[in-house]
Formats: structure tokens, C-alpha cells, sequence
């Protein structure tokens, strides 16, 4: 286990596509994990074990082992023993499924889950060696993206009832599991709702003024204070009133357009 003289690092996933719907490297770019050591202000580039392209859309440290980090790429989850010198690819089907978040069950941190593009939720009972999909999971597109293909930018789960997760959409709002990750269903009508109003409306991929509610990059569930979560979208903070709707009361001011 690490000790407090052990270093301490801060990293940092990189991808080299611009997002949205392209998948090509930009030329001149570099993909990968980032670290630096505190006081150092010096980044290294660590790519031993990935392949030659790769775009980190996510890191994760686990809650109890500081050396011990997972990556979520274009080609599944990856994993390091060493804060980073080498990675190795987990057991994870289909090849080209992309992750883009990675989370620990918060009472046992070999439960862990990943969410993917396109939506999608896959769950490791073996501290992420192995990953198996959840099949019933219920997020119909609400908008039409074209060759945007929508995602699971992250998952939260309550630290006081475990059974009950929440996942930001982008962009697609959120849905939530309340049986520990076994079947998840949308939970976003609110987030439309508010959109209707004028402050609140954002159009950049369609014609739609509801996407900028819908496009949510983080989620939260706030530790002893029930209620429901707090959502990250392009337009603020939104607070839930309670667990079964998810942004009821606007917890932030500022809107963009």
C-alpha cells in the first residue's frame, strides 16, 4: 500500500481528434496520459503499453491504491500498477468501443463501471481485469446529432445508498440506475422542460434549442444531503428536487449561447 513518501502526482488524458463526430488525429498532436510530479512543473509523456494513436478521454485513480490508475480510450480501458510507466489493455469487448468514464463502486472499489459512446454501460467485478456489458439500459436519442454519436461522460454514485447511480449524457441528458448498476433508465424530461425557457436555450450541432440543456458533461450526488444530483450542462449547474428528476431547480445562474 502507498505510504505518505510516496510521490504525489497530478495527470492529465489527452486526445488528439477535436471531438464531435471525427475520429481522425490531428496532425502534430499528442495523445495519451500526462503526468507531473508536484513541485516539478514538469509534464511527462507516458505511453508505454498504448498504442502508437491513442485519444484518453478519462483517468481515474482508485480510491485506496494511489499506483493503481485506469485510462478510458478509443479502444477500451487500460490500466496501470506503477502511477503510470506501463499501461496494459483490460479484457474488453468490442476492440473499438470507446470509453469515456470510469468509476468505482463506492463501498467496494472491485465493482467498477465504465460508461461508453455510443451509450452504454459496462461493469468489471474483478477490479477492472475483465468488463461485461449491462444490457438493459434505456437512453433513446432524443435528438437527432447526425454523425455525432452521444456518450457517457460520467458516472456518480451515492456514497450513502449505493444502489443508486446517475450518468451524464452528452448530449443526451441523463439517466440514473436505482438496483446497483443492473438496469438504467433515462431521467432527463426535466432537463428538457427547463430548456422552453429563454435563457436556457442553446443550439450549436442542431436545430434543436433544447440540446445545450441536454449536453451534460459531469454529474454529482451530494454525501448526506438527499435530493438527487447535481448535473453539469453547457448552459450551468442544475440541483435535483428530488431523486426521480433531475434538474427541477436551478442551482446556477449562467447561460450561453
Amino acid at each position: 500500500m502507498p505510504t505518505g513518501k510516496e510521490p504525489k502526482y497530478v495527470y492529465a488524458g489527452v486526445t488528439r481528434w477535436g471531438g464531435g463526430a471525427t475520429k481522425t488525429a490531428k496532425p502534430d498532436t499528442l495523445g495519451g496520459v500526462f503526468r507531473m510530479k508536484l513541485g516539478d512543473y514538469r509534464w511527462e509523456h507516458l505511453m508505454n503499453g498504448f498504442p502508437d494513436v491513442v485519444h484518453v478521454h478519462c483517468i481515474s485513480v482508485h480510491p485506496t491504491d494511489r499506483r493503481i490508475l485506469f485510462a478510458g480510450t478509443q479502444d477500451g480501458p487500460y490500466r496501470t500498477l506503477d502511477r503510470g510507466d506501463h499501461w496494459q489493455r483490460m479484457r474488453f469487448a468490442p476492440r473499438d468501443l470507446q470509453v469515456w468514464s470510469i468509476s468505482f463502486h463506492s463501498r467496494d472499489p472491485r465493482i467498477m463501471f465504465c460508461g461508453t459512446s455510443p451509450i452504454g454501460v459496462y461493469r468489471s467485478t474483478d477490479g477492472g481485469e475483465s468488463w461485461l456489458p449491462i444490457s438493459k439500459v434505456s437512453a433513446p436519442d432524443r435528438l437527432q446529432m447526425g454523425t455525432f454519436v452521444n456518450r457517457v461522460m460520467r458516472i456518480a454514485i451515492d456514497l450513502d445508498n449505493p444502489d443508486e447511480m446517475y450518468a451524464s449524457l452528452e448530449v443526451n441528458g441523463a439517466m440514473r440506475s436505482v438496483d446497483g448498476g443492473t438496469t438504467w433508465s433515462d431521467c432527463g424530461e426535466s432537463l428538457v422542460a427547463l430548456s422552453e425557457r429563454p435563457e436556457l436555450k442553446s443550439k450549436i450541432l442542431t436545430p434543436f434549442e433544447s440540446e445545450g440543456m441536454l449536453d451534460a458533461h459531469a454529474i454529482c450526488v451530494r454525501p448526506g444531503r438527499p435530493g438527487g444530483p447535481i448535473i453539469a450542462t453547457r448552459m450551468g449547474l442544475f440541483a435535483a428536487r428530488t431523486a426521480e428528476a433531475i434538474g427541477k431547480t436551478s442551482a446556477s445562474g449562467g447561460s450561453r449561447r
